[in-house]
């Protein structure tokens, strides 16, 4: 090494980018998109999300979208249930002919599908689409969920009135609606079957579609 001169490889490029530390350079980019120190970023996520398995995916996921780890944390509880993920749920498992996929891979695939629901929804001045409502809908509506959001919003007073909701709030009506349809996917005996129009999935007079896809 020349005198005088740094070394072309800086120690903490070897540091692993799954350590909650403040060499990580995942950290400082977190830190850097949230206006937050170093030190800010592991204090919040340490408190947040006590499992290291779950502050890896905080760490993997909030680089490329401006999320807190307690907003994280909303959504994990959603898609993992209560117990937190564990080093084994990243252990791969066969899930077709060569085909192979872990519990970390499904939960991070479903946040970042929710994610992708709560900037489509920030785009608007009328509403924003909360992390646990975004959360809710792709547990229960997976690939159609940006469809079935997109009927809610296009169709807001017939949702509203189908619902018998008073609120004139955008936020609200997209609220209700989720749960309604989170509740009715759930309730179902035919878990497959997903409803196609405003009325189908609102309508009070309770009728069930059988046998029929979402249009693709």
């Amino acid at each position: 090494m020349v005198k005088g001169k740094r070394s072309l490889i800086p120690a903490v490029i070897t540091q692993s980018r799954t350590e909650l530390v403040p060499g990580n350079v995942r950290v400082k980019s977190i830190a850097f998109k949230l206006r937050w120190s170093v030190y800010t970023v592991i204090k919040r996520v340490e408190s947040s999300l006590t499992s290291k398995v779950e502050q890896e995916v905080y760490l993997l996921i909030a680089g490329g979208y401006r999320i807190q780890p307690e907003s994280l944390l909303k959504m994990l509880k959603v898609f993992r249930g209560e117990d937190g993920l564990r080093p084994c749920d990243q252990e791969y498992n066969q899930v077709g002919k060569n085909l192979f996929k872990s519990k970390f891979d499904d939960v991070v695939e479903k946040v970042e599908q929710a994610l992708v629901l709560v900037d489509k929804s920030s785009d608007s001045a009328d509403y924003m689409m909360s992390m646990e409502s975004a959360a809710q809908l792709v547990e229960a509506y997976g690939g159609h969920s940006e469809e079935i959001l997109g009927e809610i919003v296009e169709n807001l007073a017939d949702v509203a009135k189908l619902l018998r909701i008073k609120s004139e709030t955008p936020r609200v009506i997209v609220g209700v609606a989720i749960k309604v349809l989170v509740k009715k996917i759930t309730d179902s005996s035919q878990g497959s079957t997903l409803p196609m129009t405003i009325e189908e999935m609102f309508s009070s007079r309770g009728k069930e579609v059988k046998n029929r896809g979402f249009r693709e």
